[in-house]
């Protein structure tokens, strides 16, 4: 949301169940996106200017969310 109040950015339509969130250093937030099934699993990326909205989707990414990751590796 705008320091006004308006809404500045939304999830994708394909966005069916977030299921986590985090914010990297730069102020990038990542939106980990189960999906309906293991098939559409995909991390939204939105910049930190909350100007735009990037997709990494997984065809075989399958597991659980056991709590936040700090860094790349997953710990």
């Amino acid at each position: 949301f705008t320091s006004s109040g308006q809404l500045s950015v939304s999830f994708s339509s394909s966005a069916t169940k977030p299921v986590a969130i985090t914010v990297d250093e730069g102020g990038a937030v990542y939106v980990a996106d189960q999906g309906s099934s293991n098939k559409d699993s995909q991390i939204l990326k939105f910049a930190a200017s909350l100007s735009a909205a990037t997709t990494n989707s997984s065809s075989s990414a399958s597991g659980y969310n056991y709590g936040s990751s700090t860094s790349s590796s997953g710990y």
